[in-house]
C-alpha cells in the first residue's frame, strides 16, 4: 500500500501472513491481515 506520506507499512509473519499497519505516536494500528498465498501480487 504505497501512499505519498508512507504511513502504511507491511510486515510478513511466518512467511505466509502479511500484516498491514500504521505507526501512531503511541500505538500500532493494524488495518489488515491476510494469507499471502491468496494475494501473491501484494
Amino acid at each position: 500500500m504505497k501512499t505519498p506520506s508512507g504511513i502504511y507499512r507491511r510486515a510478513i509473519y511466518r512467511k505466509t501472513y502479511a500484516l498491514i499497519y500504521k505507526v501512531e505516536s503511541d500505538a500500532l494500528v493494524f488495518l489488515d491481515v491476510y494469507h499471502t498465498s491468496r494475494n501473491k501480487g501484494n
